[in-house]
This record gives C-alpha cells, structure tokens and sequence, in this order.
C-alpha cells in the first residue's frame, strides 16, 4: 500500500468523514484481493505495535511525544499554504454519505478479518504421551492433566507444558504439575527428568526436596534419590535425600544450598539433606487437618484441597496410628507432602468392595483398606494385588479379623487373617455346686 491508502484507511478505521474522491479510491483500492490481504497484515502489525506499547510505558510516551510533534508540524503547514475552499455542492452530498458508509462498513469488515487474525490461540494445557498414573485418584491413563495433578510415570513419558518446556521423565518419576502460563513449574518428588526450555518464551522452574530450581532456556538433567536406609522401620526416621542437577546447556541457578549457585553448560553438582519431617502418634485427623503428638510437641499439619494424594492419606488416618509425616510450610502453615507409616490392627469386617475391605475397630468409624498396586497399567497387566484381593474375598462379612497395613495412597492392606471366634468352655462340675 502506498502513504496514501494508508492515511485513508486509517481515517476510516477513526471514523472520519471521506471526501468523495478520497472515498472512490479506498473503496476500489480494497476490492483489490491482493491490497486487501497487505491492509489485513498491515492492521495486524499495527495491533502487535500497539499492544507493544501498551506493555512497555516508556515506549509509549515516546510515541506520543512524536504524534503531538507531527500534529503541530501539520498544523503550522496549514497556516502558511491555506488549502483551497472548493465549492460544495449539496447535490452530491448524499452520494458522499452512501460512498462513506460503504468505505466505512468495508473497513470494519477489514478490522474484523483482521482481529480474527490476531485472536490469541488459547494457552495449551499440560500434556503427556505415555502411560501414567495418578496418585490419589483412580487408575487411569489421561492424555491430559490439570495443575496440582501429581502422578508416576509407567515407562518413559513425555510431557509438554505451554509450548515451551519438553520434559523427558524417566520409569517410576513421581512429578506434580503446578505453575500458570508461561509461569510453568513442576514439582519432582522422586526419579529423573530432562527438560528442553526455549528462551525467552516464559519461566520455567522445578521444585525438588531440596530447594528450588530456576531455568534460564536451557538443557538439563535433575534427579531426586534417596539412599536405603537399614533401619527396620525407615517409615519413623528422617530420610535423606539427594538431588543432582547436569546442564547440558544455558544456565539453571540452584537455589538448594546458601548462598544459591549458579550451573552453566558442561556442570554438575549433587545437593544432599534431609525432609523436613515429623514422627508421632496421630492425636485427631480429619480429610483436611492432621494433628500429630511428637516426643516435644503437638504440631497440626493441612491437606491442600488440590494435593489429592494429601487428602487421601490424612482422611485415612485414625487417632494412635503411628506415623511419619513429611511436611512444607507455606504462609505459615505446615502442608502434608507424604504419610509413611505402618501398624496392625483388629476388628470387625463391615463391608468388602471389589477394590478393598473395610473393617472397624471398636469405638472407631469403619476404615477402608485396599492392596497394593502391582505393575504398570491395567492394560498392560498391572492391577490390585491379586493374591490379597483372594484374602479379601474369602474373609466372611462379620468375621473378626486381624490386618497389617502400610501408608501409600492412604492404607493398603499387607497382611490380612481372619480369627477364630473363642469358643466358651464348660466349667467342670464340683460336688460342691448346686444342682
């Protein structure tokens, strides 16, 4: 388009009133496919320009100052070369006015084609490709996840969050999705990931036990260990852990050590410590709160309403069980990371389920145990421990029973034994008693 088309389009789109002429030569410029599809691209740069200018305020003012410069320039041309007065003629004023709507109703044609253009695509949600499987919920293999999802990965899973960051998660990661857009972030509990970042398209950063990672775009590796542990019951001492962190290339600043460090291509570090944890015996608990009696002091502990592996565990918990609760403070409260614990119990089986057995211990409300999953999808052959879903079924509804238990996804069964009911013995007769 030449400064002409444009200083009339551009009147139009204001809504000023075309001369005759002025109007002729835009509505015929625009019949033209070819000049029509460069006013489109031209309205979309100047949309792009505009919202530019909006975010950078420094940038507009500038604009602004130039405008107002040119405006006095034009003006001061005016009053020397006054423009010549044409004589009106009022018979052909309607045609101006149809020949202006025209141009105006074929502009804002323009202006929408233009604005369908430049309609931004909405934010891509988080994806996966490959078999997972979410904690907390029922087994299944989503293609897509929501925020505050944490799952495991069956065998190798990609993940892609807001176009920008690729993550290559390795067997058996446990991950949960957080962030916003273009605020991405991940929280890596256990297991490795790789990640692809490209610059300057948002922020990406990866929480792990340790600390916080910042990622400028960049390749990298981190994985999440923790060393066995002999004890015969790791579920009451604290656990430690190891993080490693290798760029590939870029940069990612670890803030898991003080001062925080910053890694550039070709390094590796290793942090190691511990999670922060609490062992003790559960005083009360409730689907959002846990209230845990240690050996100095009484500590409460919340479930986050979107961790649903956190309500899951703590809508288990019953008052005396001993357990290990691994915990991140946040605003001042203590919120539930993990429930490792383990216990035995006896009492009445009140109902069985094709996915666990519920039993009730005298004074309590019935509790819900199911086995422990084994394998990968059920597509694949994983499932519910067969052998203890064979147990469940063959203890009879009202028998008393005796159940072993351990914390994952809230309590699963581990042991199960179904007791005979005492049998009352006959005290033996002595000359003595009456008859």
């Amino acid at each position: 388009m030449n400064d002409l088309l444009v200083e009339l389009l551009l009147r139009a789109l204001d809504g000023e009133p075309l001369e005759a002429g002025d109007a002729a030569r835009l509505q015929q410029a625009l019949a033209d496919p070819a000049i029509r599809a460069e006013a489109i691209a031209w309205v979309r740069w100047q949309a792009t320009a505009s919202d530019q200018m909006r975010q950078n305020p420094e940038t507009l003012r500038r604009s602004r100052e130039r405008l107002f410069a040119k405006v006095i320039l034009r003006e001061k041309r005016a009053s020397l070369t006054p423009p010549p007065v044409r004589p009106v003629n009022r018979r052909r004023r309607p045609v101006i006015l149809l020949r202006s709507a025209a141009v105006a109703a074929l502009a804002l044609v323009v202006l929408v084609v233009a604005a369908w253009f430049l309609a931004p695509a909405p934010y891509q949600s988080p994806l996966t490709e490959g078999s997972i499987r979410l904690l907390g919920s029922l087994p299944g293999d989503p293609r897509h996840i929501e925020r505050e999802d944490r799952f495991v990965a069956i065998g190798g899973v990609e993940m892609e969050l807001g176009g920008y960051c690729d993550i290559e998660l390795a067997e058996n990661t446990e991950v949960t999705v957080k962030g916003s857009p273009h605020k991405e972030k991940i929280e890596l509990h256990q297991g490795q990931i790789r990640a692809r970042v490209t610059p300057r398209k948002g922020q990406f950063e990866v929480l792990t036990p340790l600390g916080l990672l910042e990622v400028i775009g960049t390749e990298f590796e981190t994985i999440v260990e923790y060393p066995v542990t002999t004890s015969a019951k790791s579920w009451d001492r604290d656990r430690a852990v190891q993080v490693t962190v290798a760029v590939s290339s870029g940069a990612v600043i670890c803030r898991l050590s003080d001062p925080p460090l910053t890694l550039n291509k070709g390094d590796r570090r290793v942090f190691t410590g511990e999670l922060p944890s609490a062992h003790g015996s559960v005083v009360a608990a409730a689907e959002a709160t846990v209230t845990l009696k240690t050996e100095n002091s009484q500590l409460t502990f919340h479930a986050a309403p979107a961790d649903k592996l956190a309500v899951r565990e703590a809508s288990a918990l019953r008052p005396g069980d001993q357990v290990s609760i691994e915990w991140y403070e946040h605003e001042g409260q203590r919120y539930i990371q993990n429930v490792r614990g383990e216990g035995t119990l006896r009492g009445i089986v009140t109902d069985k389920q094709p996915r666990g057995i519920e039993v009730a211990v005298e004074g309590q409300r019935p509790q819900l145990f199911t086995p422990h999953w084994i394998g990968g999808m059920p597509r694949d052959g994983g499932g519910l421990d067969r052998k203890m879903l064979q147990q469940i079924r063959a203890a009879p509804i009202g028998a008393q029973v005796e159940l072993t238990w351990s914390m994952s996804e809230g309590k699963r069964v581990t042991g199960l034994r179904v007791l005979e009911p005492e049998k009352t013995r006959e005290k033996p007769k002595t000359p003595f008693d009456p008859e």
